[in-house]
């Protein structure tokens, strides 16, 4: 794998409130601290997963799971496809002044 895509997505997972990021067989799941989903806009995140078709799940439970099927991609294709994923990813969440609009 490539060291410095495996840093991106450290960095994003980072600024995304991300828990951790886990490849278990053909899936990688991405699990968000808790409460990170009240930063999230629904509609945005609606067209991400748009993007990204049947190959990307959102599960919001105790806390917002994102599942991301991998079947038949080699390592740099996978890292590619989680760049873009948090990349598209962005968009999706409240900018400061909408969290400070939110809570008066």
């Amino acid at each position: 794998m490539n060291l410095l895509s495996v840093a991106r997505v450290k960095l994003y997972g980072k600024k995304y409130g991300i828990e951790s990021i886990v490849l278990r067989g053909d899936e990688v799941t991405l699990k968000f601290y808790q409460g990170r989903e009240k930063d999230l806009i629904p509609a945005k995140l609606a067209e991400v997963g748009n993007l990204f078709g049947r190959r990307v799940q959102f599960n919001q439970g105790s806390g917002m799971v994102i599942r991301i099927k991998t079947k038949g991609m080699d390592d740099q294709e996978l890292m590619g496809l989680l760049e873009q994923f948090l990349g598209a990813l962005k968009d999706s969440f409240k900018t400061k002044g909408e969290l400070q609009d939110v809570s008066k």
